[in-house]
């Protein structure tokens, strides 16, 4: 599959956190985030460490994660193989939500009502936990609350904003229907008051250099060659980290596991550049379209950007360039006055529609992935989940989100959809397209 996407997306980089999300194409520079973070350049590693935790992955998942141990009085060692914060966490939107980009009332209708509830009390909570940690640890990611709009762009989508609406309130989300206010609405827009956005690469470098200065050990440009699980030791180039407990916070495990074949993987393409005075959105804002989009607005100092995010598609299988112009389109009607940062991410989305956190499957190491497009939020959860559990607390989350748990009828349809999808490809490209292959 790896092989797959790569043949079909021409100088891409399969993204996983530790990995660069963008996509290299000529059009393609970096994110805003990228370019708007203060730098904070930790050591490579170079020799032979013991600790207690080795985390490999230094965005959002492990960075917080790193922060809660070492407050808890753990030896804690980050693994990243490029700049901290540098892969999916510095590709993302910088929104924080309690409900699901996937909708909510699908995941209602997949599981039941209370399944659906606890997972918004869970992200709810979590985005509590984030602006704590941004008040203590980096106030200058400008962590704000703002409201969070759900409206159709084409009236085919205006019954799934009210089936939206029906759902966050039966799992008790504050929310509201209201008259448009949105030029390109259809009909009448979801609102959900005191949800967040912040900068997400200046949260996760300023909760880094915090827990460095409590003693946590950081090593940037130091990618992970191998996991020894016997030894429990993991390899690098220049050195070796041998630990008590390892966590791979690298957005999709790093090494074969069973759950890499379940994840459909998903690309969204982004573009951020000066509005037209006087267009600035006021918080979150996703319009429901064949062709939707997510818009929000950033102020660093005195200046002032526009992020347009274009729909998910399907990683391998679209023409990245073709879907980047058509979020530049997007972004000049939304009064965008020029283009100064193009970046793309991916993301992985369990079949049951709730992510993997805690021990995987066969073996001791601990997993945090298939959060799908609300990685921000479901990253910090995860950091609490799994510390918890190291630590001897109960969590009231791990069971919802285990890593180990199997729900085949609730995941069977997307898998066997997904792998369907990926055998016609493979015959497409290896056999139908390569006529001088061997079979």
């Amino acid at each position: 599959r790896v092989a797959h996407d790569a043949s079909r997306q021409l100088l891409g980089h399969w993204c996983c956190s530790g990995m660069t999300s963008a996509l290299r194409t000529d059009k393609m520079n970096s994110s805003i985030w990228q370019a708007t973070a203060p730098a904070g350049p930790f050591p490579t590693l170079a020799g032979d460490i013991q600790t207690d935790v080795a985390i490999v992955g230094g965005g959002i998942t492990g960075i917080t994660l790193a922060a809660l141990l070492t407050e808890a009085g753990r030896r804690v060692v980050v693994l990243e193989a490029f700049q901290v914060g540098d892969g999916t966490t510095g590709h993302s939107t910088g929104n924080l939500y309690a409900t699901v980009g996937g909708r909510l009332y699908k995941l209602r209708d997949r599981w039941d009502v209370e399944t659906a509830r606890r997972v918004v009390q869970s992200r709810s909570e979590t985005v509590g936990l984030i602006e704590k940690l941004a008040q203590r640890s980096a106030p200058e990611c400008d962590f704000r609350r703002v409201p969070h709009h759900i409206y159709a762009v084409e009236p085919g989508e205006v019954a799934e904003v009210e089936r939206e609406y029906e759902a966050t309130r039966e799992v008790g989300l504050s929310a509201r229907l209201q008259s448009s206010q949105h030029v390109r609405s259809a009909g009448r827009v979801l609102v959900m008051d005191g949800q967040a956005q912040f900068h997400p690469l200046a949260f996760v470098r300023g909760v880094a250099s915090a827990a460095a200065s409590a003693g946590c050990q950081i090593f940037e440009n130091t990618p992970m060659l191998e996991i020894d699980g016997k030894q429990s030791r993991v390899r690098t180039a220049k050195g070796t980290v041998t630990a008590l407990e390892i966590v791979l916070a690298t957005h999709t495990p790093k090494g074969l596991f069973a759950l890499h074949a379940e994840m459909p993987v998903h690309r969204e393409y982004a573009v951020a550049g000066r509005p037209i005075s006087g267009v600035m959105p006021e918080g979150i804002n996703w319009g429901l379209a064949k062709e939707g989009h997510s818009v929000r607005s950033l102020t660093r100092g005195s200046d002032q950007w526009l992020i347009v995010v274009g729909s998910e598609v399907k990683t391998g299988r679209h023409d990245g360039a073709a879907e980047l112009a058509k979020v530049e389109l997007e972004a000049q009607e939304f009064g965008l006055r020029e283009i100064e940062f193009r970046w793309g991410a991916q993301n992985y989305q369990s079949p049951d529609r709730i992510p993997y956190i805690g021990r995987s499957l066969g073996s001791d190491i601990f997993v945090a992935t298939g959060f799908a497009a609300d990685g921000l939020t479901y990253g910090v959860l995860a950091a609490r989940i799994i510390a918890d559990e190291m630590l001897g607390r109960s969590n009231p989350y791990a069971d919802l989100y285990a890593a180990r748990r199997v729900t085949p009828v609730k995941s069977a349809a997307r898998i066997v959809e997904e792998n369907v999808v990926v055998m016609k490809s493979f015959v497409q490209d290896y056999i139908t397209d390569r006529k001088t292959i061997s079979l």
